[in-house]
């Protein structure tokens, strides 16, 4: 049932990773984990494809993320405009 779950997930959700893998190495598809390397090392790099725009907050870094549902985001930059 997890691996259906998993399937579903990825198909779903096409930036999540974890289920794409755990649907890949799953009996539905059967690839191991050298697999999945080879697979990862063809993929091209990731493109950025949003900007957004924040009230800023002291505290705020670079070296923090942003969580929306499934999605991360990289704080590229924080300023106080």
């Amino acid at each position: 049932m997890n691996d259906l779950a998993a399937a579903g997930q990825a198909a779903l959700l096409q930036a999540n990773d974890l289920a794409l893998a755990c649907a890949l190495k799953s009996p539905l598809v059967g690839l191991d984990d050298d697999d999945l390397i080879r697979i990862a090392a063809d993929r091209p790099e990731v493109v950025a494809t949003h900007r957004l725009t924040l009230g800023y907050r002291d505290g705020v870094t670079s070296a923090m993320r942003l969580s929306l549902g499934p999605r991360r985001f990289r704080i590229r930059d924080a300023t106080d405009p």
